[in-house]
């Protein structure tokens, strides 16, 4: 999908698009030229592939076909394209699965290796298969292409846009009613509830398939990709939620929008362990949100606390726990002015910023400090979870699990042992419901239960 203000990027019916398409490359036959046709559909793509390959087969023109995921990625890619292209028997080439590119280099495989070498190679590649060449991409392989081999992508002659399949399904709201009324299945203390994922996915891929959003959309595309990015990351899927992200980039305006997508990039970037990245992106938000706080910190305190926080946890989990310690005692200060003039709203972020001060300080062996910091993260966390006992009984069990550690560690093995022990019991049934959401802190509650020799041997 592209930004509603890209007015360039025209949709074609289909038959037009074909025939415009045979045109440009008939007319480059026997030279390099570089086509890009961007669809949403695989399925459309891929017919609309088969026919244009169809059309110029019977017009005589010899049509090869590559798939990107056919290139190993140990092999230099000017080698790997002679292997498997022979000039002499191809008079246009068909490239497809680019966009896997991303999903590889996610995984940390060196996947975008070799769009680097396509983009330092291009010369040589004009040279050795001068015939046009016509990739075959989603929206998301487009940017990858445009970023990862910017050079050979500015080769381009054309780009083709095939038309948005239309939507069917129920209309969207003209106003913020309905958002409301699924914003409640974002409280599910594991991400969205079952019934909100299925709902904020349906309407996410329905903008998504889109090729202009009016204002509202473009507000309700961005929250529901937060919401969907945030979901995964909490259930340890980071890779969704980056793409997710990836997908709203075009979509930014202004430097809250930036801020804000740029601190939750960080704190996916640091789930996906590219955690000098992550910084940098938080970095940027803090500096953002601290000169719009300057401005006007009634409206931006609160964000820039948000962002002080994250970046005290990635800092610390780079090792750099003196810097993290600063930023989180910064975030700290903040939530506890804000709370006292708002409770209701702000003492949650409060505990939040009090336990991450606690797990620092413990880093930092100043176990005394972390005690007291995580004792009042405790405290507020068990008021708040009397009021609201499913949205805020795993933040006391977390804040209670950390208390536990430290006195133990201060040599108060019995209180240790009891702070965990209730942790346990209040996860109990929420493991139940949501064990692959609940069972790494489950298990790892066990483990220092053991440590301090907690357990009896029916218990073990």
């Amino acid at each position: 999908m592209n930004p509603s203000d890209a007015a360039w990027k025209k949709p074609f019916k289909e038959g037009s698009l074909l025939i415009r398409l045979s045109k440009a490359i008939e007319s480059s036959l026997g030279r390099f030229a570089l086509f890009l046709v961007v669809g949403w559909d695989d399925h459309v793509q891929k017919e609309t592939m088969e026919a244009l390959k169809k059309a110029l087969t019977a017009k005589g023109v010899r049509v090869c076909e590559l798939s990107w995921l056919s290139l190993p990625p140990e092999q230099p890619l000017l080698r790997a394209l002679q292997e498997r292209l022979d000039p002499s028997a191809c008079d246009v080439l068909f490239v497809h699965g680019l966009e896997k590119e991303l999903a590889s280099f996610l995984s940390q495989k060196g996947g975008t290796v070799s769009l680097y070498q396509l983009n330092l190679a291009r010369e040589e590649l004009a040279r050795r298969f001068s015939f046009p060449w016509v990739f075959w991409l989603t929206p998301l392989g487009l940017r990858a292409l445009a970023e990862y081999a910017p050079d050979f992508y500015d080769l381009r002659l054309s780009v083709f846009w095939q038309e948005e399949p239309p939507f069917q399904e129920r209309p969207f709201p003209k106003d913020n009613k309905y958002l409301l009324e699924i914003q409640a299945q974002e409280t599910a203390p594991h991400g969205l509830s079952e019934e909100g994922l299925k709902e904020y996915t349906r309407l996410f891929d329905a903008l998504d398939q889109r090729q202009r959003l009016s204002p509202q959309e473009q507000n309700l595309f961005l929250h529901l990709a937060y919401a969907l990015a945030e979901h995964y990351r909490v259930n340890h899927q980071p890779e969704k939620a980056w793409l997710l992200l990836e997908k709203i980039r075009p979509f930014l305006a202004g430097p809250e929008e930036e801020a804000c997508y740029r601190g939750r990039l960080g704190l996916v970037l640091s789930g996906l362990g590219r955690r000098e990245e992550a910084l940098a992106a938080t970095k940027e938000a803090v500096e953002i949100r601290r000169k719009l706080a300057e401005k006007n910190p009634e409206a931006f305190l609160p964000d820039l606390a948000t962002s002080l926080n994250n970046l005290g946890l990635i800092l610390s989990g780079l090792g750099r726990r003196e810097e993290a310690l600063a930023a989180t005692k910064e975030a700290v200060e903040i939530y506890r002015k804000l709370a006292e003039k708002n409770p209701e709203a702000f003492l949650p972020d409060l505990a939040m910023s009090l336990n991450n001060l606690g797990l620092i300080l413990r880093e930092l062996g100043r176990r005394e400090e972390a005690l007291a910091a995580t004792k009042e993260a405790v405290e507020i966390r068990r008021k708040l979870a009397e009021k609201n006992p499913e949205a805020f009984l795993p933040d006391l069990a977390r804040s209670l699990v950390l208390q536990g550690v430290i006195l133990g560690a201060l040599g108060q093995k019995e209180a240790g042992c009891a702070s965990l022990q209730e942790a346990l019991l209040i996860l109990a049934p929420f493991f139940g419901r949501y064990p692959e959401a609940f069972g790494p802190l489950v298990s790892r509650i066990i483990e220092d239960l053991k440590h301090l020799d907690c357990l009896t041997e029916n218990q073990q």
